[in-house]
């Protein structure tokens, strides 16, 4: 398993959360995949798995990303 810093796993994850919004954004959920992901993040299939059991799960977490930040605006914080 790979190891990572602490600052490398926050710029990964980073990373994977804001490519693969762009790629479900112009693919969608079912076509996008991992190998779509790690060659967008520049990542190995197994690091994708240290950080997300699927693109399902990256999926929710971009959502819930999005409504986190939907709600500070309405909310205006």
């Amino acid at each position: 398993m790979p190891r990572f810093t602490e600052q490398e796993k926050e710029i990964i994850n980073r990373k994977l959360l804001i490519e693969g919004e762009k790629l479900f954004a112009a693919h969608g959920l079912k076509k996008v995949t991992v190998d779509d992901l790690v060659a967008a993040v520049n990542i190995s299939k197994g690091s994708f798995y240290a950080f997300y059991p699927s693109t399902e799960h990256l999926y929710v977490e971009i959502l819930k990303q999005q409504l986190q930040e939907e709600s500070m605006k309405i909310i205006g914080t």
